[in-house]
């Protein structure tokens, strides 16, 4: 990301595999140091304009992924938080 933007992923937005829920309860691991450890299955990340995004998935799906829309760019630091 450049300078002064940040990105925001809306939590619930993409359904995470199974895996991450049984290594959270038997570590005993806060779910925000899931998410920093393990991306609690997020692949491939592609930033684009709001108005392109449903195209994308789209496109995506077409070629057999699964897509979802999980989050947004905003002004500010240059950071990723979990909404």
């Amino acid at each position: 990301l450049p300078e002064g933007c940040g990105v925001v992923i809306n939590r619930g937005t993409w359904p995470p595999p199974p895996i991450f829920e049984l290594i959270r309860h038997r570590g005993g691991i806060e779910p925000q140091e899931m998410a920093r450890v393990f991306n609690l299955g997020i692949g491939l990340v592609v930033i684009v304009p709001p108005e392109d995004a449903q195209e994308t998935i789209r496109r995506a799906e077409e070629c057999g992924d699964r897509a979802f829309m999980i989050g947004m760019v905003e002004t500010g630091a240059r950071a990723v938080r979990y909404a």
